[in-house]
Order: C-alpha cells, then structure tokens, then sequence
C-alpha cells in the first residue's frame, strides 16, 4: 500500500493555500461545502474552517491515488481500463453491516434517557422502528434556547419520518455542549450513512423512471428542476424548466437555495435546517449534474 509522507511543511501549506484560494473565489466543491455545513451547525465560520480541513484531507488522498496508479508495480499489475456510460445512481449504496448504539439524553436536566439504534435494517428508538428502505424523510434543525433574552443553549433535532412513523431525535446542550453536539453529529452521519444513502438511492430510481422528487420550493425531475418564476414578487407564478446544466446550488445563512445560472429570477430558497429532506439536496443536486454533465 503506497502512502505520502507529509513531512515537507510546504506541500500541506499549498494545499491550504489552494482550498483557501477556491474557497474565496468561488470556485468551491458545492458537494463538499454542504457537507462543512452540515457538520458546523450552520456557523459560516465554522463552515469555512471545516471546508478547506476537507477539501486539504481530499487534496492528500488524490496525491496518495495519483502516486498508486503511477508506480510501476500498480501499472503491472492493474488491468487496462475501460469507460462505459454511468447510469444515474453509480456509487456502492449498500451500508456496511454495523450498528450504532447511542444513549441519548433529551431534556435539559437528565430526567429522561432514550436508547438509539441504527443499523442497515433500520432505525430504532425506545420501541418505534423505521426500516430504512421505508424512510421518506430526513429533517435537521437547531434551536437557539433563551431566557429573557440570554441565550441558554441550543437544541439539535433530527426527525425520521415513513409513512406513518416518526423518530424524533433531540439533545439539549445547556449542561454539556460540546459533548452534545458531538454525539448529534455522530447519530446524524450514521443516519445519513444508512438512511440517507438508502433515501438518496430512492430518489433516483423515482426520477429515472419519470417521477419527481419535491424538496421545499423545488421539484427534480428527469429533465431538470421545476423553480418558480420570481419576476412578479407578488403573484405566484408558474414554475420554470431549469435543465440540470444551468442548475446552479448555493448554501449560506442556513438556506439552501437553487437558481438558473442564466436567469437567477428563476429560483428556489428554502431553510436547511427545517425543510423536510433539505439535507438531501446537496447529495441528490451532486448526484444530477454528475449525470447531465
């Protein structure tokens, strides 16, 4: 197994240098924001920093792959490669056998515990189960708590809802909020691990056989997203066509919003951390324009 010894300082600063440089231009990795989002709470700060740590680990590994495939042993020993078309849904979607245990505390003083698994075969919470090829929705979201005007903490939801269930997963970071908001994050990614790959496998295969997918103001479709028409603020007009390579996605102050690069009055704003299935936008939009490209 070939690896990089990183020992010359020089090469992580011009990775920073160049995840910084992308950042600040504009010309960022959409999929890998969103992901810096998602794990910083919506903070833009918090966000910036967890981009480029990201998009700096995704700079290595390409350097660690560039260097395997160009040693003389791995061009021996690798068969010629051929390139066939993609079909819409082309990364390995089947969960790892492992389970995730949590304990969660969901009230501000420890009165009461709740005890949380997810697996491949589902999502279970004192009692309710939710298999994961019956989850229809995943929704995030942070509440700033406050007596009279001073912040008390914050409180970290995330709901799972089929067709006639729903986990609700909340912790209080009053007491302990560091350690809180770590396991939040960890019970999200495993849910998004599971869930939220099962779900995005869904949406696909809907899309693909001519359905539609409807996520807050937009709907995906085989031929592109429907946006609504913000020329006329006052009256709600019919929603337009939007074909995936004129689709442009954008995250910032905790809204996600989707906009015609050629005409931005064709757009679509919703809240990432309320909007039913918000937080599958960033990997279905990714998994789109991939395949219109």
């Amino acid at each position: 197994m070939n690896t990089i010894q990183d020992d010359d300082v020089a090469v992580d600063l011009a990775r920073f240098k160049q995840a910084t440089a992308e950042m600040n231009s504009g010309n960022r990795d959409e999929a890998l924001w969103y992901k810096a989002f998602a794990e910083s709470s919506g903070s833009e700060q918090a966000t910036k920093t967890a981009y480029i740590r990201l998009r700096v680990e995704e700079l290595r590994n390409a350097a660690i792959a560039t260097t395997a495939e160009s040693s003389p042993s791995a061009k021996s020993e690798q068969p010629a490669r051929t390139v066939s078309p993609a079909p819409v849904l082309t990364e390995d979607t089947t969960p790892p056998q492992r389970t995730c245990h949590f304990e969660v505390d969901g009230f501000p003083f420890g009165l009461q515990k709740k005890s949380l698994e997810i697996s491949p075969d589902g999502i279970r919470s004192d009692g309710a189960f939710i298999a994961t090829q019956d989850v229809l929705s995943i929704t995030i979201s942070f509440t700033q708590n406050s007596i009279n005007g001073v912040k008390k903490g914050t409180s970290h939801t995330l709901e799972v809802s089929s067709h006639d269930k729903n986990i609700s997963i909340k912790l209080y970071d009053k007491l302990d909020g560091a350690a809180n908001e770590k396991l939040f994050h960890e019970i999200k990614d495993a849910v998004m691990e599971f869930a939220g790959k099962s779900l995005l496998r869904r949406m696909a295969e809907t899309i693909t056989k001519g359905g539609k997918i409807s996520i807050g103001d937009a709907e995906f479709t085989l031929q592109g997203a429907w946006l609504a028409d913000r020329t006329l603020l006052i009256f709600k007009s019919a929603p337009v066509l939007v074909p995936y390579n004129r689709l442009w996605f954008s995250l910032g102050g905790g809204k996600v919003c989707l906009s015609d690069s050629q005409n931005r009055k064709n757009s679509a704003t919703f809240s990432l951390l309320s909007t039913k299935n918000a937080c599958m936008v960033g990997p279905l939009y990714n998994l789109l324009i991939n395949e219109s490209a």
